[in-house]
């Protein structure tokens, strides 16, 4: 599968809490305003593009060092890749000299809070939290980035689902899909965070969790991340084999209806 090792980590818990499936957790990390730390970078397509492809082809190892963000921004190797990534994504925003440093800065900065940032800190407010912490992407034992997934749909109906997974990795022996999102938002609460989950993207999230669920039958399938780069802030949705048995049958009820049978 293009497993490549990380660091090993100790066992944890990765028990669903009642409601937790609705609700989702959310992860604040750092100080931010309710629109994010990252509002002000450029957006757009090119954009989310040139953040997913970067992401993609980062050194993580480089990163496992203990790099601070500003060595790692200054880095010209790590300048060199992001340019041409925004040139080819993002050539627009490109103007001057001190016009590409800055958006170079603001993605790189971007990136680095994805990579370094735990994904889910412990929560301090809740002595049942809905799921287990989960450290920094660099912390996790096996991942793979940007995999290919062939989701067969259930009989009696025939073809397949296919996509991407942005990051599928293993933490404390549990797997995990992570999302990376780079959705410019005007609420970037928890509330609001989990509401836009819900409201745009619970289809995919159903998606990603049967596929992933169908890769690696040695690693119980925890849940899935939805990580808001530009907050940086991310939804842990944790999942067990009743939200699987349930989103197979969404799937197949969702056929049925394509196909005029429900």
């Amino acid at each position: 599968t293009g497993w490549s090792a990380g660091p090993p980590a100790p066992a944890a818990d990765h028990s669903v809490a009642p409601g937790a499936l609705d609700a989702g957790t959310t992860a604040a990390v750092g100080p931010h305003s309710a629109i994010g730390r990252h509002h002000a970078a450029p957006g757009g397509a090119g954009v989310g593009r040139a953040l997913h492809e970067l992401l993609e082809f980062i050194d993580l190892d480089e990163l496992r060092t203990g790099v601070d963000a500003a060595g790692w921004v200054g880095s010209a190797p790590v300048r060199e890749l992001a340019t041409r990534v925004l040139r080819r994504h993002a050539q627009e925003l490109l103007g001057s000299p001190r016009q590409t440093d800055t958006v170079v800065d603001q993605v790189l900065h971007m990136a680095y809070d994805a990579v370094t940032t735990p994904l889910s800190p412990p929560d301090a407010a809740s002595d049942r939290p809905a799921v287990a912490a989960l450290p920094a992407l660099l912390s996790a034992t096996r991942l793979v980035r940007e995999l290919e997934f062939v989701l067969p749909v259930p009989a009696p109906h025939r073809g397949a689902v296919t996509g991407v997974i942005d990051v599928l990795f293993e933490s404390d022996g549990a797997l995990w899909v992570l999302d990376y999102k780079t959705d410019r938002l005007s609420d970037a609460s928890a509330a609001g965070l989990r509401a836009h989950v819900e409201q745009h993207y619970a289809i995919q999230r159903r998606i990603y969790a049967l596929a992933a669920a169908q890769m690696e039958a040695t690693v119980p399938l925890a849940g899935v991340v939805f990580w808001f780069v530009r907050v940086p802030r991310a939804v842990v949705v944790p999942i067990n084999r009743d939200v699987l048995a349930h989103d197979q049958s969404w799937l197949a009820s969702e056929l049925a209806n394509q196909r005029g049978d429900g």
